[in-house]
This record gives structure tokens, sequence and C-alpha cells, in this order.
């Protein structure tokens, strides 16, 4: 006989896949477990390594002893007990449990779906936190950088639990010495629970005292104090074992990548640490003078440790708002390749990192107009972070132009959920609601967003634009020229304002303002060059400036030009039905 057929005969292939079938149940059981009892990070590799040392014991024994119907017998024929038909039905059993599990764990670890079309709960869900900015209680102004620090990753590190609700970063930073109630702050932000805390650094030690308060009664939930030596590891451990315990007190489950996820060392150096914080610090205020030093501080991080993958992923973030239209404060062909770069190698050193997927999905949209790729990026990051409310935001924008505009609603809606005072999300609802022609919500929305910062340059820009929809062209020249006054005069505002006057008869102040652009310094993406002509009644002038945006790749919105419904007497032109076949626009 063959020794394949031996093997077959001593029944070798089904004791490997009891076997197989015991240690995949035992790793998830104890991936799932491990957190909540808070065992040490080792016991997970202890079992790993022993099943491993097991397997080729089993299998020695398996060729050892046959496995007959008569039961568990030696080579030389003696029964050793009536097992045959057991382990088999043992099996069987196995293999039922294992699906069981799976199917457990699928339904336990599943993002609670977006219901289409619905608008944010006015029910607060038990499952969900905000994270008050922490106070520094060092007495040292510069270390308002490291304490911010602090409280930016526990906010990564709560977002990334899928069944908990984490309010984001930017809604949060508002109540920093507030004299507002527990209750009124989770009433407005839409939690159940509020943690607040403070950190204080002291030469090579660090305490950090935290509590997660109940917003209903006042009452504490949980309470602890983290003294430990400054280091990196402990600064990331302490911050594991705090999202931890918030999610056991809170019952949210946690999946087994959501634990190893937890466990990531994004770097072993302080100082690269205290160079990121500094980093997302001035990123975070989203002024060029902000970013520049922001490039600066994540670039130093990268030169102390060349394998930290979140100084990659904030150098990314910066290169695709500099090359964003309304900011042209780099020329797109000179921006999204170095995001790419980045974000890539944010990738290659850390796959779990959600903002550098969204980044990579933002250059795939509007750069190299690789639908398909940037729709895979978004959903990851998405997937990864199910609270990251721009990832939210920025997959609402990329479904619109590819006319999935309920799901591009539903995104939009849920990014406003989990970051409620956030002016960029509260606009975006606003441009949604735009560009698919409910221009009355879409005032509103805009409306709504100015109240909550009347000086907020961009919402003047697309009220100004829904108004000239509407016809109301005096109203609209007037957001314009504030827009315009507010920006100090920036490509994308003097377009708009420039197309306004076209429309309404006053030829003489577009043209003005055109010439002003195509004789300026400044960079002037082409896109916008386009809008003025197009105000202007000038459409083979228009779709040759739109055609230029698309050679020289000189415009992150021409991705909508299909949705600007200021390019919308260009539609039946050949020219124009070329180029978004070109695009690749549906």
């Amino acid at each position: 006989m063959s020794f394949l057929g031996e093997i077959k005969r001593r029944k070798v292939f089904k004791v490997a896949a009891v076997y197989a079938v015991v240690a995949w149940l035992a790793i998830q059981i104890i991936a799932t477990v491990e957190a909540p009892l808070n065992l040490p990070d080792w016991v997970d590799t202890l079992v790993i390594v022993l099943l491993a040392i097991g397997f080729p014991i089993t299998l020695v024994i398996s060729w050892a002893f046959n496995l007959t119907p008569e039961g568990l017998a030696r080579e030389n024929g003696s029964v050793v007990r009536n097992s045959g038909r057991q382990i088999e039905y043992f099996l069987i059993g196995l293999l039922v449990v294992a699906v069981g599990w799976l199917a457990y764990r699928d339904i336990s670890s599943e993002e609670t779906p977006i219901e289409e079309n619905a608008a944010p709960s006015v029910i607060t869900e038990r499952k969900s936190v905000a994270v008050l900015p922490f106070a520094n209680r060092s007495g040292d102004e510069n270390d308002a950088f490291f304490v911010d620090g602090i409280h930016d990753d526990i906010l990564t590190q709560l977002a990334k639990i899928a069944s908990l609700k984490v309010v984001s970063r930017t809604s949060v930073m508002g109540y920093r010495d507030t004299t507002k109630n527990m209750k009124r702050i989770g009433e407005e932000l839409g939690v159940a629970t509020l943690l607040e805390g403070g950190v204080q650094r002291a030469g090579n030690a660090v305490r950090i005292n935290v509590q997660l308060v109940d917003t209903d009664t006042d009452e504490s939930l949980w309470a602890e104090t983290y003294d430990r030596e400054l280091t990196a590891e402990n600064i990331f451990a302490i911050q594991r074992e705090m999202a931890t315990s918030i999610a056991v007190e809170l019952q949210a489950t946690l999946s087994v990548q959501e634990v190893a996820h937890l466990r990531v060392l994004p770097t072993q150096s302080t100082t690269a640490y205290d160079l990121y914080a500094r980093g997302r610090y001035f990123l975070n205020k989203r002024t060029k003078e902000g970013i520049n030093r922001a490039l600066d501080y994540f670039n130093q991080a990268i030169e102390e440790d060349p394998n930290y993958a979140s100084a990659y992923a904030g150098v990314a973030s910066i290169y695709v708002l500099m090359g964003h239209e309304l900011y042209s404060w780099s020329r797109p062909e000179d921006a999204y390749p170095k995001a790419q770069a980045a974000a890539r190698k944010a990738l290659e050193l850390d796959d779990s990192l959600a903002e550098a997927h969204s980044v990579l999905a933002e250059v795939l949209l509007r750069y190299d107009w690789d639908f398909v790729a940037a729709d895979r990026e978004h959903q990851l990051a998405i997937a990864l972070n199910p609270n990251y409310a721009t990832g939210h935001q920025w997959y609402s924008h990329y479904l619109l132009p590819m006319g999935r505009d309920e799901e591009s609603l539903a995104h939009s809606l849920r990014a406003l959920e989990l970051d409620p005072l956030n002016l960029i999300i509260n606009l975006h609802l606003g441009w949604h609601y735009f560009y698919v022609g409910e221009n009355e919500l879409a005032i509103e929305q805009l409306r709504q967003t100015l109240e909550l910062n009347p000086t907020f340059v961009v919402a003047n820009l697309f009220l100004g634009q829904v108004y000239e929809q509407e016809m109301r062209l005096e109203e609209a020249i007037g957001q314009f020229e504030r827009a315009v006054d507010l920006s100090g005069r920036t490509p994308v505002h003097l377009a708009a304002l420039a197309h306004a006057y076209g429309i309404s008869g006053r030829q003489e102040d577009a043209e003005t303002l055109l010439e002003e652009l195509l004789s300026g310094e400044q960079y002037v993406p082409s896109y916008e060059i386009a809008v003025i002509y197009a105000g202007l009644d000038r459409q083979d002038e228009a779709l040759t400036w739109l055609e230029r945006a698309y050679e020289k790749k000189d415009s992150s919105w021409i991705v909508d030009v299909a949705l600007d419904p200021r390019f919308q007497q260009l539609h039946s032109a050949p020219r124009f039905q070329s180029l978004k076949r070109r695009l690749g626009l549906p």
C-alpha cells in the first residue's frame, strides 16, 4: 500500500481535521474573552504556541493507533476502547459548534447598517461616548500638545470599536473649559456617557486620571488613575487599557480584529510621539500656516522613527488638503502624488490606518480617476473605523458623482451624527442637497452651518450658489462678495462671483474678474476659468477650459463637473459627453 493510502487507512487526516477545528475554536474563544477578562497580552500567543506544538504530536499518535469502527486500536489489533463512532460524532459536533460560533461572531461584531434617508437619531444610543478635552494638569503650557495628543489617540482607539458610537474630535473640542452640565452636553452630542479627565507630565513620569460619567444621572460609571513611567510603550498601553475598560463598562463587543488593532504599537520613540502630537495639533487648525507647521512636525517625527505609520498618514492628509480646490494652496499635480506616496507608505507599515485609506481614496478619485479603487479604499476606511466621520463624509462625496444618491445621503447623515458640530460636515450635507436639486433643504442646512460660524467662507460660497440656481441673484451676489472678502480673493470665490455677474447681465464686472485671474501670479485651476466663461455664455471657451482641467489635472473638482449646475447648458454638447467618458463618469 502507498504511503498516502496508509495515512488514509490510519485515519490521520480525520484526526488532523478534528485537531484543526478544536485549535481554531480555542483561538477564537481566547481572543474574545481576553479583553473583557483583562488577560495579559501573551495569553493568546501561548495558546497558539501550545497548539502548534501539539499538532505533530497528535499526528504521531494517530499514526501509532488505528481508528476502527470497533474503537481505537493499536497496530497489533488490540482495541483500546470503543471510540471509533464516538470520535466521528465528536468531529461532526465540533463542526456544528464552529459554524455556530462563527455565526455568533458575525452577528455580534456586525456594524449597524445605515438606513437610507435616515435622519440622525433623536434617541441617545446607550453604547455611546464623547471624550471631552483633557485638562493639562502639569502647569506647563508646552505640555498642551502632549495632552491633546493623548486625547486624540484615545478618541481614535475608541472609534475603532464598531459597536460603540464615538463623537468625533471637532465636536467635543468646543466643550473645553465648559460650564455646561453633563446632561446638557450629552443631549447636544447625542451620547449616553462622557469621558473626562486630565494629564500630568512630570519628568519621566505621566499620570492620567479619567472617569466615565452617565449623562442622565451624572454618576461616575468607572474611574481610573494611571501612573506610569513616560515611555511610548506605556502611553499606548494606557490607551489600550482605557479603551478596553470603557468598552466592557458599556457592554460593547470587541471583535478579534478590533482587539488586534488595539494592540498595535505605533512607535517606541517618545520623541517621535511628541512631534506627531504637535503635528496633529496644528493640522487640526486647518489654516495655511497651521498645516505648514504640522508638515514640519510630521517630517521630524518620521526622521526620529522612519517606521511611524501615523506620521506618514499625517503627511498624506496635509497634501490632500493642499491640493483641494477650496484651498488651492498647491497645484494638484504637486500635492496629490505626494499625498498618495505618503498614504501608501503609511499602509505599508500599518494597513489598519483608516485615515491613510481615506486619503488614498481621495487621491484615487480626484487625481487618478480610478473610481473602483477609490470605492474599495473608502469602504476599507469605514470598516476599520466605523466612527470616522470624515471617512463617511468623503465617501458620501464620492458616491454622488457615481449616481448613488441615497447611499451618499446616508453616509452624509451618519457623518453629521458622529460629528454634529463639525463645520465641514454640516456644509457637506448642504452641498449634497444642492447637487441633488433639493434647494430648500440646502438653504436651511447652509444657514444652520452659518449659525455655527457666520464667517465660515465656504458656507457663504455654497449658499450663494443655491440662491443663484433659485434666480435670487442679488442675494447670491451678496453671499459671493462676502466670500471673496473673507477668503482674501481666492480663485474659487472670485470665479463664483464672476459667474453670478455674468448671468445677471453684469458682463463688464465678470470680465474684470476674469482678467484678474488670468493675469495674476497665483495658481488658478482651469475649472474656475471655465465657470466664468459658462456665466458669460461663451460655451466653446468654457468647454476648452474644462478639457484643459482634464488634460493638466489641475482641478480637484473636475469629477463633479456633471453635477455642477453651472455647466448644465453644456451637457448636450458632444465635447462635454466626450469629457465625461474620458473621466470615466457614469
